[in-house]
């Protein structure tokens, strides 16, 4: 196992630079606060742990909603421009370890993973570990992308991808392991023994990423609403907010 997290680590930091790549900043980012704009109005405070850490993005919204932050985060040179960033603020924590390293010294109110699952070893194992990380009444939120998306229906219909599971090219480059459907999604958090309170889904993609680079935001704001008047099956990512009835009666 410690060599599989051996290289898990090096696997991280050899990835890391891709999340400020002019597509990460471009419409990935704007599909990132669709997807931020749903889950902070609902986040727990106080005490909020944010697994993973991009540029930023998440960890000042969580901070305007007016939480303290925990950030862990696997590669070295994100943390250190977490550590940069923010320096002077007492209200943000930077942790360095891999998720499967992790020992938080607290309970946490809310704990965010967004766009976590489809990079790491063991999913069912990693959820159960956070399960208990959250404080009584705490909430977990967590973040996948969609497979039956309909950029991804419509590559398949095109031939352009052998099946919905395909990883491509962009996968591999951002360190996906698997893609995960409504279905499969539910499914590991039934097993880790969290309770879903709300599936939904979030922004509608009818393209890759890099055929949007020079879309307007008003054309992808309305597929964005338009995701909101259609299954969650079709959108682009699936948002679960969960809890712990197990944790709970183990207080």
């Amino acid at each position: 196992m410690e060599n599989q997290l051996i290289e898990e680590r090096n696997r991280l930091d050899a990835m890391a630079e891709t999340y400020f790549s002019a597509k990460a900043q471009g419409p990935d980012r704007l599909q990132k606060l669709y997807c931020l704009e749903k889950i902070i109005p609902h986040v727990l405070g106080p005490d909020v742990l944010e697994m993973s850490y991009n540029d930023g993005l998440w960890t000042d919204a969580l901070l305007a909603a007016g939480h303290t932050v925990t950030i862990v985060e696997g590669a070295r040179n994100l943390i250190d421009h977490a550590r940069r960033r923010y320096a002077d603020n007492p209200r943000v924590t930077c942790v360095h370890s891999l998720f499967e390293e992790f020992t938080p010294k607290q309970h946490f109110d809310d704990v965010l993973m967004p766009f976590i699952l489809e990079h790491v070893i063991d999913p069912v194992a990693l959820l159960t570990k956070a399960r208990d990380w959250t404080a009584p009444d705490g909430l977990m939120h967590v973040l996948v992308p969609n497979k039956t998306s309909m950029h991804r229906r419509i590559g398949l219909l095109m031939g352009l991808m052998p099946d919905l599971d395909y990883l491509d090219t962009t996968d591999i480059a951002v360190g996906h392991r698997r893609h995960y459907s409504l279905e499969n999604f539910q499914t590991v958090l039934d097993k880790a023994g969290l309770q879903t309170l709300s599936m939904q889904g979030v922004f509608l993609k009818p393209v890759h990423s890099g055929a949007m680079m020079d879309w307007p935001e008003k054309r992808l704001e309305a597929f964005n609403v338009l995701a909101g008047e259609l299954p969650p099956q079709w959108s682009a990512f699936l948002c679960a907010r969960c809890n712990s009835p197990i944790r709970h009666i183990g207080q």
